[in-house]
């Protein structure tokens, strides 16, 4: 797998796609105290960006408004402790730093989702990612 650096978590990390950076990015801004969770934006957006046969079966933004244990059913906190079981009081970060600028928030030392693919304690069949 090649390694590509992720500036969210200040280190390089192995992932299954060369690093590449777009000239140009989309973005939407929600306004949580707004939002009613309808999920219409969503279905904006895959409706505009749905123009090819098999992108009805992407996956698309779900609008979150808590933190943690969200769509679908606490996948977030189910992942999170797969991590921990994996790699037991390692998940920490880092602060400071020389490097601020590339390294805004700190050195992730933890694992990622996709090194931990491969650490699983019963692998079933081979995984990129964990979960």
């Amino acid at each position: 797998m090649p390694a590509v650096y992720n500036w969210q978590i200040g280190r390089t990390m192995p992932y299954p796609h060369e690093e590449r950076h777009p000239e140009w990015q989309f973005v939407f801004v929600f306004n949580p105290n707004r939002c009613i969770g309808c999920q219409t934006c969503t279905m904006a957006c895959k409706s505009t960006w749905t123009f090819s046969k098999g992108q009805e079966l992407m996956w698309w933004n779900n609008v979150e408004t808590k933190p943690y244990g969200g769509y679908p059913q606490n996948w977030d906190s189910r992942l999170l402790n797969m991590l921990e079981d994996i790699n037991p009081g390692k998940q920490v970060w880092h602060k400071g730093g020389a490097e601020a600028q590339k390294k805004p928030y700190g050195v992730f030392a933890g694992m990622t989702i996709f090194d931990a693919a491969d650490k699983r304690p019963v692998p079933d069949a081979p995984q990129v990612a964990l979960g």
